[in-house]
C-alpha cells in the first residue's frame, strides 16, 4: 500500500495530517533484526540505524471538502448496510 502514491495522498488528504512514509518497505523485518540485536546487546540506546525518511504527503484539500467527503462515505456505508445475501 505504501508504494502507492495515490492511496498515500488520500489518506494525507482525508485524515487532514502529514503523512510520511519510511524510505524502505521491510519495515517488519527490521524490527525483527533490531529487536534480535538489542536482545543480544543491552546496551544500545536504539539508534543502531539511521532511518532514512521517505516521501511526505500533505494535505491537499480543505476542510469543508474533507468534511463532504466523509460525510458521503458515511453516506455509502449506511447504504451497504442490511442487505441479505442468498
Amino acid at each position: 500500500m505504501t508504494s502507492n502514491a495515490l492511496v498515500m495522498q488520500m489518506q494525507a488528504d482525508l485524515i487532514g495530517i502529514n503523512v510520511t512514509k519510511a524510505g524502505f518497505t521491510e519495515s517488519t523485518a527490521l524490527g525483527a533484526a533490531m529487536v534480535a540485536y538489542w536482545g543480544l546487546d543491552h546496551s544500545q540506546n536504539g539508534n543502531m540505524i539511521d532511518l532514512v525518511t521517505g516521501t511526505a504527503y500533505y494535505p491537499s484539500i480543505s476542510d469543508d471538502e474533507r468534511d463532504m467527503r466523509y460525510k458521503h462515505w458515511k453516506m455509502a456505508v449506511e447504504r451497504s448496510l442490511g442487505w441479505e445475501l442468498n
